[in-house]
């Protein structure tokens, strides 16, 4: 697997993965407007090269995420997507794993935070497989009911017990579907 910066080109490959308003609304929330058009996605996301990264295979985009500095010690993780035909075989917990790493590169970063939908339990799990625990925050107005604020210690010593160990981590996946050829 390849982990590296995403360029603005990119964005064009992962257009065609989000093929319906609700898949937009749940990979991007509200500011993303469906259909997604090139020229406006980069805007709409906020797309810098420094914050977006890619995950790639043999060549092939299979994965995207943008790590955005919400303080000194948050990273944010937002807009994770993996390629529809490749969902389901652990791509996903790879991409979030990576930008893991990234942020642990960041100085004084302490905590990754994300938000989901509720609605989006297949995220929620894997999320809470990384050791990810939602947050309860006080009802706002600017706080979508919808959504949900998960947070992790990005160091082990800092992680709450719901965190794997590394050997946990290691550990093959209990789901042994094969990943189709590509």
């Amino acid at each position: 697997m390849e982990w590296r910066n995403a360029r603005a080109g990119d964005l064009a490959t992962l257009i065609p993965w989000v093929r319906t308003p609700r898949q937009c609304l749940l990979w991007a929330g509200g500011k993303v407007h469906f259909p997604l058009r090139l020229p406006q996605l980069a805007d709409e996301i906020e797309f810098t090269q420094g914050s977006a990264w890619c995950l790639c295979e043999n060549g092939e985009l299979v994965g995207f995420g943008q790590i955005l500095q919400r303080a000194p010690s948050r990273a944010h993780f937002a807009r994770l997507i993996v390629a529809p035909e490749l969902r389901g075989h652990g791509y996903g917990a790879t991409l979030c794993e990576k930008m893991l790493e990234t942020a642990l590169q960041w100085p004084d970063c302490e905590i990754a935070t994300l938000n989901v939908f509720r609605s989006n339990l297949v995220a929620q799990a894997l999320y809470t497989r990384l050791g990810f625990y939602p947050v309860d925050l006080a009802e706002s107005e600017q706080r979508d009911p919808k959504v949900l604020l998960m947070m992790r210690a990005l160091r082990r010593d800092d992680a709450p017990d719901q965190g794997y160990t590394s050997e946990e981590r290691q550990a093959p996946r209990q789901d042994n579907r094969q990943a189709p050829q590509r």
